[in-house]
């Protein structure tokens, strides 16, 4: 690793973590190793990037200022190294993933076996997180690409990859289990379930496109426990498909009329910008997965 990483990633992931310690921790140097790091690019620089206190560090205002340029620079190179790769005929580097626990358990595993069956050397670095987080950290440039629900903001390059139907979730003994599909409007005045705001954007998004103010009666941080809950009759949601795709609870899932969906794809920068093994694992994901329209 050491041969990998310079004073400029250091700084990165020195004020990511806001410890010393923590970085060394990461990257396998000692301490002293990483504060020496930090003094040259401040030599460097001629002006202090961090402030000491027994809490951590934290980036200076002439830290702070330097910081994107610094983690640009360092997405180039890394850019620039896969790249001359490719010219020798080398399969190689890291590609850097957002996912969420739908994707990560139904299609991640697939797709990154098969990947590595072709390119047996790339190494995978995968970012739990929500829709927002990964569009942060698409812009941020601290991925290479990311899966995302539409819409997303203008700048990203988005591929869709498959339309994922809403379902309402019902406990088995529901009055409502009988009919074959469900008008959301049904659900109005039943006790909701939802995820926790880090996790709800689906539902969100559905229920202010049909005006509907569901009475949420519980938040739980995430979709699984939601089932699980309503499995013995503590109220009703709409969830997406694939969530509850092979999952052992039993509810009663039905689809809703008129149909709605999300929409599911693989996100980017522009193509231009992105290095060339994380463009190829964008094409291999659209070759097994879709693209749907």
């Amino acid at each position: 690793m050491h041969g990998n990483i310079d004073r400029y990633e250091i700084f990165l992931i020195t004020a990511e973590l806001g410890s010393i310690t923590a970085a060394a921790e990461r990257l396998g140097y000692t301490q002293s190793g990483v504060s020496r790091a930090i003094a040259m690019l401040e030599e460097e620089c001629g002006f202090t990037l961090f402030v000491r206190s027994q809490k951590g560090v934290h980036l200076t205002g002439n830290g702070e200022q330097v910081l994107e340029p610094i983690r640009a620079l360092v997405n180039d190179r890394q850019y620039l190294s896969q790249v001359i790769d490719e010219i020798k005929g080398l399969s190689s580097g890291t590609i850097r993933v957002g996912t969420f626990t739908s994707v990560s358990v139904n299609w991640l595993p697939k797709i990154i076996r098969g990947f590595q069956e072709l390119y047996p050397n790339i190494i995978f670095q995968l970012f739990d997180a929500d829709y927002s987080e990964i569009i942060d950290l698409l812009e941020m440039g601290e991925i290479d690409c990311g899966f995302l629900s539409a819409p997303v903001p203008s700048g990203l390059n988005f591929i869709s990859l498959y339309k994922d139907p809403m379902l309402a979730v019902l406990p088995p003994d529901h009055t409502l289990a009988k009919e074959k599909s469900i008008r959301v409007e049904q659900l109005r005045d039943e006790p909701f379930l939802v995820p926790d705001t880090r996790n709800d954007a689906d539902i969100r998004q559905l229920m202010e496109q049909l005006n509907i103010q569901p009475k949420i009666k519980y938040i739980l941080n995430n979709e699984i426990s939601i089932a699980a809950m309503i499995e013995h009759g503590h109220g009703v949601t709409i969830l997406p498909s694939l969530i509850l795709k092979d999952q052992p609870i039993k509810v009663c899932l039905r689809s809703l009329s008129p149909p709605c969906y999300r929409e599911l794809g693989i996100a980017s920068r522009q193509l231009r910008y992105v290095s060339p093994a994380a463009r190829r694992f964008i094409e291999y994901t659209v070759e097994q997965i879709g693209p749907q329209h």
